[in-house]
């Protein structure tokens, strides 16, 4: 999936792309199961252009992308806690390397500093 502006990470989601994922996340157990085995898919089924593209095509494998796998996603109860604070980390210019916001027990700390809109803080 191509850059963002700045030359790292992947291009923030839509909001609609955001929204849908969020919904998947706190509500769908099957995404849930599919999101740990192939956040690439995963990502597609939730109208993600990048990801649809490379899904459609074929022309990857989800082992390739190690720095999107979570140890284990947050609970769906957790997930919709911190709704607000992921969707901004999801829909800035930020670098968007890995789905630690997804991560149980971390989500405060990879949302820290996004809830402006902006790029998190420099303490976290």
């Amino acid at each position: 999936m191509a850059n963002n502006e700045s030359g790292e990470g992947h291009p923030p989601l839509s909001a609609q792309v955001a929204d849908k994922l969020l919904d998947l996340l706190s509500k769908d157990d099957g995404f849930r199961e599919l999101f740990a085995k192939d956040p690439i898919a995963a990502l597609a089924k939730a109208g993600h252009p990048p990801a649809q593209a490379l899904v459609d095509g074929g022309a990857y494998s989800p082992a390739a992308f190690t720095c999107m796998v979570t140890r284990a996603i947050a609970p769906k109860a957790e997930i919709e806690a911190a709704r607000l604070e992921i969707r901004s980390v999801l829909t800035s210019a930020s670098s968007h390397t890995n789905p630690h916001c997804f991560e149980a027990g971390r989500i405060g700390e990879a949302t820290s500093g996004f809830g402006d809109g902006g790029t998190p803080s420099s303490d976290s």
